[in-house]
């Protein structure tokens, strides 16, 4: 083992409130010391901290994210890059993804730029629009701290809960922007800044038809397991279709699982919990086809998170044509209340309980997230299958 793969694997190890804690103010300290250094050798004294941007918020607009990673931090940089492609703008991919913990999918994404080419080639004006939270934030920026001056930094955050952490508001002076993806995370993130905040949903993904097969009424549940089990809460979707059908062949549950073996223990959980035999796993990564596949093998989607910053697999689902379901509370109202798709759309009651994160990914004091009412969700879906059935057979 190298000291590299070492500090890796002991980095790792450590808790990541404490992890990332550590991270923000180390490269902080660093960015500081860098940036009072260029200060002090150049008259362009631009470099992020509490400055003034000098170039332009238009193109050349450089996005830094996880692109090969198939997680929703990294969905979200793709499609922005998408986004800003359609419409005409000198764009370029950084991709990221060696920093994260994850194996990379090199299918999702093939137009990147290997980060040492793009930070030592884009020099001059445009914007950098980076597509990680705090901690990994900082770190990307002083990676990229010799492409930073003359430009505009915009940190894009994806945020769950009503409070941002305290060391994300360590790195609020290092963009001159942040953009989210939901009005609920701007709320959380306007109440700590005077800078701006903007709302920027995700682009959405064109719809590739699916292939259907004959079968009984279909419930779908997509997540990852980096995204914290606990969070997306599929326990609650199993519990759900249980009481709605128990185990009647007349019905069945497929849940997309990514990254499984991030939280073995949980899973585990899961496993035991969704043990009839109308219930079927789908884990690992899909392509865009595959992925329009099973969303047309499915009658609805059942979301019963404790708390979203958007809620990405409900666009995606709605846009496919499903009726949705899913917990009431959090960044996926922004989608479910939309003119266009609120008849879709079946909001689950729920209660705000503290949160208990048995992974102990969050640590905000007097934090809150919804515990859905699976009792009102059962009846939804009972409701839906009456209807898709009496569609069938009128």
């Amino acid at each position: 083992m190298t000291l590299r793969s070492l500090l890796r694997f002991v980095w790792y190890r450590l808790p990541v409130p404490q992890r990332s804690r550590v991270a923000v103010e180390l490269f902080r300290f660093l960015l500081r010391m860098y940036c009072a250094a260029a200060a002090r050798d150049s008259a362009d004294t631009r470099c992020a901290d509490g400055g003034k941007a000098t170039g332009p918020a238009s193109a050349p607009c450089w996005v830094v994210g996880f692109f090969t990673a198939a997680t929703g931090l990294g969905q979200g940089a793709r499609l922005f890059y998408r986004e800003m492609k359609a419409k005409g703008v000198v764009v370029h991919a950084v991709d990221v993804t060696f920093m994260l913990p994850v194996t990379p999918e090199p299918s999702l994404f093939t137009e990147a730029t290997p980060p040492s080419a793009a930070f030592a080639a884009g020099k001059g004006a445009g914007s950098i629009v980076i597509h990680a939270n705090p901690s990994a934030y900082m770190v990307i920026l002083w990676f990229a701290r010799r492409l930073m001056p003359g430009k505009r930094l915009v940190a894009y955050w994806a945020w769950e809960w009503e409070e941002i952490p305290h060391f994300w508001t360590r790195c609020l002076a290092f963009a001159d922007e942040i953009y989210v993806p939901s009005a609920f995370t701007a709320d959380a993130v306007r109440r700590k800044t005077d800078k701006p905040v903007t709302v920027h949903p995700h682009a959405a993904l064109p719809v590739l038809p699916g292939r259907a097969c004959d079968r009984p009424f279909t419930v779908l549940f997509c997540f990852d397991c980096t995204g914290n089990f606990y969070r997306k809460n599929p326990l609650a979707v199993v519990a759900a279709f249980k009481k709605a059908f128990g185990d009647s062949p007349e019905a069945r549950l497929l849940l997309k699982v990514t990254d499984a073996h991030r939280c073995p223990e949980a899973f585990g959980l899961l496993t035991d919990a969704a043990d009839a035999p109308n219930m079927r796993f789908c884990l690992g990564h899909l392509t865009e086809q595959g992925m329009a596949d099973l969303y047309a093998e499915a009658d609805v989607y059942l979301s019963l998170h404790r708390a979203e910053g958007y809620g990405l697999t409900i666009q995606e689902a709605l846009l496919h044509g499903l009726p949705v379901i899913a917990t009431g509370w959090s960044g996926n109202m922004d989608i479910m209340r939309d003119e266009h798709r609120q008849a879709q759309c079946m909001p689950v009651p729920y209660t705000l309980i503290p949160v208990d994160d048995p992974l102990g990914n969050y640590t905000v004091p007097g934090c809150l997230w919804a515990e859905p009412d699976t009792d009102a969700a059962a009846d939804m879906l009972r409701l839906t299958a009456s209807e898709v059935r009496g569609k069938a057979h009128p």
